[in-house]
């Protein structure tokens, strides 16, 4: 069983979503969303607003140099600013959106002089239209940024604001493929987001998942809460249990929050299950 401080050190220091940037064309396929990104309910439970966007500019950042590359290979990043059109759905609670952001999107990789682009999930250009997941999350080193919930949640449209189908393929990109901004709207307000996640909604969004984590970990890994005999609040391995009616196997253990260490026994009728 994977220990606690590890989920959430991977949860809490997550870089965001992003790829090898040393290798160009589409780096779609290794993705890492700091959050849930591939769904409408992930969407629902974590993003702030989902509304149209047009990128009217795009600045070069400075070169990073890739480790164990030789001098002068390396990633020229990219960021991208949009104007903030209608707003589709928006998180009860949610902070409110300015009239323009920017974030991080695909640059260039840089080998023996020559630059490739390089796409972080959907091409992002100047001068044109796409529908975007947004979200506000905090940054180590400065203030919170808004930026798209995931590179793929970005979705090009059309003259009619009608998201196209290219692009990678998610649930939740697919589940807009080809709807009206009505119906997108109506879509995302009948999505109903992670029930924890809706308890948690007036926290920022990595905590939000952070306590996600800690709710539900005990049931993925095959424990369930429980108060054992002595009055230790803790876990029971499920696979522990009796599984029907009858004499009371007697004591089993009740562990820590890791799973690895007994503090009390539980025995049915003396020990509280928490189902």
């Amino acid at each position: 069983m994977r220990r606690l401080p590890a989920v959430l050190a991977l949860v809490a220091t997550a870089a965001g979503c992003g790829s090898d940037p040393g290798s160009s064309g589409d780096a779609t396929a290794t993705i890492d969303c700091r959050l849930p990104c591939e769904t409408l309910t992930d969407w629902v439970s974590y993003a702030d607003h989902v509304a149209y966007v047009e990128v009217i500019d795009e600045r070069e950042l400075a070169f990073e140099q890739l480790e164990g590359e030789p001098e002068g290979n390396g990633y020229v990043p990219r960021e991208v600013s949009a104007d903030v059109g209608d707003v589709l759905w928006s998180r009860d609670g949610a902070p409110a959106l300015p009239g323009e952001v920017s974030w991080g999107t695909g640059g260039w990789s840089v080998d023996d002089g020559d630059r490739e682009p390089v796409e972080f999930g959907v091409p992002v250009d100047v001068g044109e239209r796409y529908l975007a997941v947004l979200v506000l999350t905090p940054e180590e080193d400065g203030p919170p940024a808004w930026a798209p919930i995931a590179p793929h949640a970005v979705l090009a449209v059309g003259d009619d604001d009608v998201p196209e189908g290219s692009g990678p393929e998610t649930p939740g990109r697919a589940a807009l493929a080809g709807e009206s901004p009505d119906e997108i709207a109506e879509l995302l307000a009948g999505t109903a987001p992670d029930p924890v996640a809706l308890r948690y909604y007036d926290v920022d969004p990595v905590s939000r998942y952070n306590a996600v984590v800690l709710e539900s970990w005990p049931e993925l890994h095959g424990f369930v809460k429980a108060t054992g005999d002595m009055g230790a609040p803790g876990y029971v391995r499920t696979a522990d249990l009796p599984l029907t009616e009858g004499p009371s196997p007697g004591p089993i253990p009740v562990y820590d929050e890791t799973g690895e260490h007994q503090i009390d026994t539980f025995t049915p009728g003396v020990g509280v299950l928490h189902r």
